[in-house]
């Protein structure tokens, strides 16, 4: 049972009296429990001054818990106990500080939407007075309650993976009461199937099941709460699928690619990519337009992409989004075998043949650096070259082709 401190001197201030209490106590002050006290105090000039008083205890203190959060989907019912005579409940409101509740016993808050509660925020401070049924005594307690609503979360960008040759998502570090992130891909229009799930410390997903180099797909992404709610879904991210045809007699690649959804793209970017890996720009075209004629390609370039820069993520600037790679004619087929020009033997190590009428051969290295031309050469010495990969372009009266060579 609580008790409380009685001071005389609150009755009487007296310097230098004496004290008797009905319990017997002689001291200026005492503890007490609830009950019925007497203090008789008698001052220096012996005049007598006698008090009474009497103490309420209260044990049914109200208590509405610890501070808590309300999951989307539950509600909360609080009550301070029982025992009291009157309840008057401040509310936080939207239009005014608090609006009032009064006489009940308890409430409900609710959390089924997915929207803030009716005091405007996620949070606010809830308060209850009340009086005891027994000697009257007033109190209060307070409880601050907290609505979590899911957090929503959008992607970053999707691109090419070039390791896996599949698609890759990405997105930045998701909020604090993230508990992990699903990942959705569109089967039909506006229908969409979870492909995954991943940890909230993870930020990214790789769809093993995407065929870049065929179609485009669209993502969106959602992030499960800490309550296991689910938020809603982000904005969809559509990939770009680049393809390519080559028109020999003009000796040009034609790429065409699908519009990147999701970003504002100011410019596409080609590049040509060699065989030791290195991207080179080739050209670049407004995000408007989604095709581009490259004429006389270096034979250097097995590969090709197209890509755009994305805004910064996850500390990442000026970072290139990919499409799929297309291949080089040249690396998909032989134009030299094609067209029945012997060039021989292959790999060599000394003398290079060429047997055919041309009007010159250009050669370039595996990293796409020219090297050397040769006007209407029938036999090229090649002891000297450095071993490796080399590309050739033979330009005869009617065409451009090309091919590849190994030099041991």
């Amino acid at each position: 049972m609580e008790t409380i401190t009685l001071d005389a001197e609150n009755f009487s201030p007296n310097a230098g009296a004496s004290y008797l209490w009905n319990t017997g106590a002689d001291t200026r002050t005492i503890d007490v429990s609830a009950g019925y006290y007497a203090v008789t105090i008698t001052n220096v000039c012996g005049s007598v001054y006698a008090s009474k008083t009497i103490v309420n205890y209260n044990p049914n203190k109200p208590d509405l818990g610890p501070d808590t959060i309300v999951c989307k989907g539950t509600f909360l019912e609080l009550s301070p106990g029982s025992g009291y005579s009157n309840y008057l409940w401040l509310v936080p409101s939207n239009n005014f500080p608090y609006f009032n509740v009064v006489g009940v016993d308890s409430i409900i808050i609710a959390n089924y939407d997915d929207a803030l509660p009716y005091w405007g925020s996620n949070s606010g401070l809830l308060i209850v007075n009340t009086t005891n049924a027994v000697g009257g005594c007033q109190d209060r307690d307070t409880i601050q309650i907290t609505f979590k609503l899911p957090p929503s979360h959008s992607i970053c960008y999707v691109e090419f993976d070039t390791a896996t040759q599949k698609n890759n998502i990405i997105w930045s570090t998701p909020p604090a009461s993230a508990l992990g992130i699903k990942i959705y891909r569109e089967v039909s229009t506006n229908v969409w199937d979870m492909i995954g799930d991943v940890p909230a410390t993870q930020t990214h997903f790789i769809d093993t099941t995407s065929n870049p180099q065929n179609m485009s797909y669209s993502y969106k992404i959602s992030v499960l709460d800490t309550c296991n709610n689910e938020g809603q879904k982000s904005a969809n991210h559509k990939t770009i699928t680049l393809l390519s045809a080559y028109d020999q007699p003009t000796n040009t690649y034609g790429f065409t690619w699908s519009a990147y959804v999701g970003l504002v793209v100011p410019n596409y970017l080609i590049y040509g990519l060699n065989a030791a890996g290195e991207a080179t720009q080739i050209a670049s075209v407004p995000g408007n337009t989604f095709f581009y004629n490259y004429t006389n390609p270096l034979p250097s370039y097995v590969k090709y992409f197209v890509a755009f820069i994305s805004p910064s993520c996850n500390n990442k600037t000026d970072y290139l989004v990919k499409s799929n790679l297309v291949n080089s004619i040249p690396l998909a087929i032989n134009e030299l075998q094609t067209h029945k020009i012997n060039v021989f033997p292959n790999p060599v190590s000394n003398m290079l043949h060429i047997e055919a009428a041309y009007e010159y051969a250009e050669f370039f290295d595996a990293s796409g650096r020219y090297t050397t031309r040769f006007d209407n050469k029938q036999c090229i010495d090649v002891s000297n070259w450095t071993k490796g990969l080399y590309f050739i372009r033979l330009i005869t009266k009617t065409n451009v082709l090309s091919g590849k060579i190994i030099v041991e």
